[in-house]
């Protein structure tokens, strides 16, 4: 059987997380999450982050490219309106990515 730290078992480990539970103040109001859905929450928040960053680079690729073509086809108007749109989606990559700098470990629940 195995043990953590504080002498649980794995099974009381995972009972405490599914009992536990925190109410939480937001600006819609109280809400009562237990530790388990908390931490699946934050476990979906840490996959969508990581598929904006993605996303957010594939988008500058395109808007490059597209904005290569515009530019040799004489459409300057729309190669601007793309560089605009190209620096929205890297702005987002930064974002995230300078949140992201220091070392994360993803949590062992």
């Amino acid at each position: 059987m195995t043990t953590d730290t504080d002498g649980d078992t794995a099974g009381e480990r995972e009972q405490r997380i599914a009992e536990t539970e925190i109410d939480v103040q937001s600006e819609d109001g109280a809400e009562t999450f237990t530790l388990a859905e908390m931490m699946a929450d934050l476990s979906v928040g840490h996959y969508e982050l990581d598929a904006y960053r993605r996303s957010a680079l594939v988008y500058c690729d395109a808007l490059d490219e597209r904005r290569r073509q515009a530019q040799e086809d004489g459409e300057e108007k729309v190669a601007e309106l793309l560089a605009e749109i190209r620096e929205v989606a890297y702005s987002l990559h930064e974002r995230i990515d300078s949140d992201d700098e220091a070392p994360r470990e993803e949590p062992d629940y």
